[in-house]
Formats: C-alpha cells, sequence, structure tokens
C-alpha cells in the first residue's frame, strides 16, 4: 500500500468517494498490531457522516484480507501502537479514509465486551 507524506494533491480528493460510500463507513480499531474489533458504521437520517457522536448506527463485521492489511499498514505507516482506522468500500475497491490516533472505542464495548478495554490499556502500557 503506498503512503502519501506531505499535502494532498489534486488527484487525491476523497470526496467522490464519499459521496459514494453513501454515509457508511467502517470502523477498525487496532491496538498493538492486532485488529481487536470492527464495525460498520451508518449515518442517522439527513446525515452524511457515519460519526457515532453524530447519531450513526453500527453493527460488527467482518473485514476480507485485503482490508485486514490495509488497516494493519496505515496504523503500522504512522507508527501508532492504537488507532481507530476508517475505510471507505468504494466501487473501485476499499480506501482508507482517516487515522484516528487517539479513538473513542466505547461505544463497540456492547459488541466486543470489557475485553476490548482490557486489551488497549494492556497494549500501551511499557
Amino acid at each position: 500500500m503506498p503512503v502519501r507524506r506531505g499535502a494532498p494533491q489534486a488527484h487525491s480528493c476523497m470526496c467522490d468517494r464519499v459521496v459514494e460510500a453513501r454515509g457508511k463507513s467502517i470502523r477498525v480499531v487496532i491496538t498493538g498490531g492486532r485488529v481487536l474489533a470492527v464495525t460498520e458504521r451508518t449515518a442517522g437520517f439527513a446525515e452524511w457522516r457515519s460519526n457515532i457522536a453524530g447519531g450513526a448506527n453500527q453493527r460488527p463485521i467482518e473485514l476480507s484480507t485485503a482490508e485486514t492489511d490495509m488497516a494493519l499498514g496505515a496504523a503500522s505507516a504512522l507508527e501508532l501502537r492504537h488507532a481507530g482506522i476508517d475505510l471507505l468500500r468504494t466501487k473501485s475497491g476499499t480506501v482508507v479514509l482517516e487515522v484516528n490516533a487517539c479513538p473513542d472505542f466505547t461505544s463497540m464495548m456492547p459488541y466486543f465486551g470489557e475485553l476490548l478495554a482490557d486489551e488497549v490499556v494492556r497494549a500501551s502500557l511499557p
């Protein structure tokens, strides 16, 4: 997966892909080089952003091997031990929308339990 650094170029605009995703995104929580939780988020009524704080719903899903590799690669490229990687599934394939260095994962705990928080804390300790 190529990693672009520096100022975005005109050809790297995500606008079309965000519109194409139709209010859906995937949040992947990675801690200690492992995928701990994955949910698909769907925007609330009359909203295009799939943020939980903005009223989106979510459900646990499975990633393809390529999507798992993409999410792990994004966290690794930024040298993050804990990250929330947001992916979009588009007609031309899955793309990374955003990498969060300090993601809120508490909304995912009903699907993955208290072990999720334990794993995050354990991986964050030296």
